[in-house]
């Protein structure tokens, strides 16, 4: 039996320059910046979380900054592309038509399985896709400060494809702990894949795509870093512990975000998942939209904020 799950809660990527990463993601794709604060492991390091108006559970697409880093490898057990959801079929010819003005190398729109979807990568190789889906999408709440039109914007995440050497144990685990269902089985460019979805707003979809050729991924710049899967509540994540005690899989327990509370763990493949709750002590406001990064006031957590003026100023000196 699943916990009380939401789906997927954000997904986490690496870039090599926040100022770079920060106009591809809001000025040219058009998110909003919904948090702009640090990673809670090392205070040294920016972590901007983009959504919609409301900073929902279900659209958020956060980077952590690593400049001098070297790049990812690709391969497989990876966390390989982040899928974000527009409208339908007019929206990815619309944005056909935005990435080439601003010189922004794409796929053309690509059959997979019953989908269609739009490949790119940003400036650090990042993989990213645009899709629809043919059922209704209701509730959504797209940027209004960006450029690109409210019908053809990003409206949250479709879901993630997954490299991975090994299915079973990992669809598994999506099902009976996630709560994901298996949707279909196809074949794309010569490999298997099979796609779990998750019945909420966003229609959560994961793509495990089975590849044993390709050498081991090594994590670096233009790298997904993990997936967050959204859980309701604190019970709900001591519940997973207990789970995972059983399974006898390590994890970091349960730990304090302030605006949520989390775990992480290496799930089969190597992959590594966070689990969090929508809330947690303190909420983190939306800031006002800015053209320029630096004009937007940064979010501490309580236990952080005693060290701000340290902080803010490695910050300034990171890019000097």
């Amino acid at each position: 039996m699943s916990m009380n799950n939401t789906g997927i809660h954000h997904i986490s990527s690496l870039v090599g320059n926040i100022y770079q990463a920060y106009d591809f993601y809001h000025r040219i794709l058009g998110m909003d910046l919904i948090l702009k604060t640090v990673n809670q492991e090392d205070s040294n390091m920016y972590h901007l979380f983009f959504g919609d108006q409301k900073g929902r559970i279900g659209t958020e697409f956060t980077i952590f900054d690593m400049p001098n880093s070297p790049t990812r490898r690709p391969g497989s057990n990876a966390l390989e592309r982040t899928v974000f959801l527009v409208s339908d079929q007019a929206s990815l010819i619309y944005w056909m038509k935005r990435l080439d003005s601003f010189g922004v190398e794409h796929s053309g729109i690509q059959v997979f399985g019953k989908r269609d979807m739009l490949f790119l990568q940003d400036g650090d190789g990042q993989e990213l896709g645009f899709t629809y889906h043919e059922v209704v999408i209701e509730r959504m709440f797209p940027s209004k400060e960006s450029e690109v039109p409210q019908e053809h914007a990003i409206l949250g995440i479709a879901g993630l494809q997954m490299r991975i050497r090994e299915v079973e144990s990992l669809r598994k685990q999506l099902v009976e702990l996630y709560g994901f269902k298996v949707e279909e089985s196809f074949v794309y460019q010569g490999q298997q894949v099979l796609t779990v979805g998750f019945d909420n707003d966003f229609h959560h979809r994961l793509d495990l795509i089975l590849d044993l050729e390709a050498p081991i991924s090594v994590m670096g710049v233009g790298s997904i870093h993990h997936i967050a899967f959204g859980v309701e509540n604190h019970s709900d994540l001591e519940d997973l512990v207990t789970r995972l005690n059983l399974m006898e899989r390590p994890h970091t327990g349960i730990i304090n975000r302030d605006f949520m509370h989390s775990l992480y763990y290496r799930a089969p493949n190597y992959l590594m998942f966070e689990v969090a709750t929508a809330s947690g002590h303190r909420e983190a406001p939306i800031p006002q939209q800015r053209e320029l990064l630096d004009q937007i006031p940064l979010f501490l957590p309580t236990f952080l904020e005693e060290d701000r003026a340290d902080i803010e100023s490695s910050l300034a000196e990171r890019y000097e």
